[in-house]
């Protein structure tokens, strides 16, 4: 099918090559396309008219991706300023949107450190007897099963997956099940009186500031509370 120009309906070309048209308004119409494609950040756009603006003001300036320290001001500046702000990149390169996942990140870091420190104190680790559930091919259903921890899986894949323990049924006719560390922790989870277990060393990966689950989780939550 021929093209059709939608300026003067005649076919063989287009609206940006029409001989009928003008070339001030050509270049009108292509100014305004230029001005169409300027990046625009979603993320600096929702923080614009965000409540706790100040709150993400002094996130920003203690980043160490704050490019310009911003100073006191009012809402209004504010709101006026993120608009500006927003031009030229996107989510994923924003400064204002990596200082606020920096800071999530940093406090489930710490919430993560304090179950650890939990279950270092709780002596719950490999060797701890558990009650939990186990899927059953042959039944096509979950069986309780007690297990023995045997190992922990710190999450450092590429997915980003949350650490859990790998358990050991005492049951044969189930699948060896995971666990997370909330529901080791819970008392009546555990069989007291089977011994004590032990938590691995802590890789060094996890403990810093590259740990793809802190990484994915922090973005997740700035996302939906943000955005």
């Amino acid at each position: 099918m021929a093209r059709r120009c939608t300026h003067c309906s005649q076919s063989g070309h287009n609206r940006r090559t029409c001989p009928d048209m003008s070339e001030r308004r050509r270049d009108i119409e292509n100014d305004h396309r230029k001005v169409s494609k300027v990046r625009t950040c979603s993320f600096c756009k929702h923080v614009a008219g965000r409540y706790d603006w100040q709150d993400l003001r002094r996130r920003y300036n203690a980043s160490k991706h704050c490019k310009e320290t911003l100073p006191e001001m009012d809402y209004t500046t504010w709101y006026n300023t993120m608009w500006e702000m927003r031009k030229g990149h996107n989510r994923r390169t924003c400064p204002i949107f990596k200082s606020v996942v920096e800071t999530e990140y940093n406090r489930i870091r710490d919430a993560n450190l304090q179950r650890l420190a939990k279950l270092r104190k709780d002596q719950v680790g490999i060797g701890t007897m558990v009650k939990t559930s186990a899927w059953s091919t042959e039944k096509r259903s979950y069986l309780p099963a007690l297990c023995f921890i045997v190992g922990v899986d710190w999450g450092l894949g590429d997915k980003g997956d949350a650490p859990v323990f790998l358990l050991r049924a005492l049951r044969s006719d189930v699948e060896n099940p995971k666990m997370s560390w909330q529901l080791a922790l819970r008392g009546p989870r555990r069989e007291s009186n089977v011994g004590i277990g032990k938590m691995p060393d802590t890789p060094h990966k996890w403990l810093g500031n590259e740990n793809p689950y802190f990484k994915r989780l922090a973005k997740a939550n700035v996302i939906e509370q943000v955005c």
